[in-house]
């Protein structure tokens, strides 16, 4: 049985030190054993999108937390059930909430 962990990023799965750092395990690691998933935070397409899609990966767009702050609870938690494996990403206090609500 294939693992899924989900990693939770900033923004986008676009050129940044962490999503770039991300790629460069995932395409290493041995996806018949572990697979990656991420939640983006925002609309449009990522720069890793076809690649992570290719990979056997998952992305989950969120609404706008400061916009839709409920909805945005929600999904998030609606997708982490799903999970016992999960990575905040972010150099932002603002994150707290997810790390709280993954625990």
């Amino acid at each position: 049985m294939v693992e899924r962990i989900l990693h939770c990023v900033p923004g986008n799965m676009d050129m940044g030190g962490i999503e770039s750092l991300l790629m460069s395990i995932y395409r290493k690691i041995d996806r018949n054993k572990i697979q990656f998933d991420f939640i983006v935070h925002k609309t449009g397409k990522n720069f890793f999108e076809d690649e992570i899609l290719k990979l056997g990966g998952r992305i989950y767009r969120l609404p706008n937390k400061r916009k839709h702050p409920f909805k945005y609870k929600q999904e998030f938690l609606n997708v982490i059930k799903n999970y016992k494996i999960i990575h905040v990403h972010s150099v932002y206090a603002f994150t707290y909430y997810e790390v709280k609500w993954a625990r």
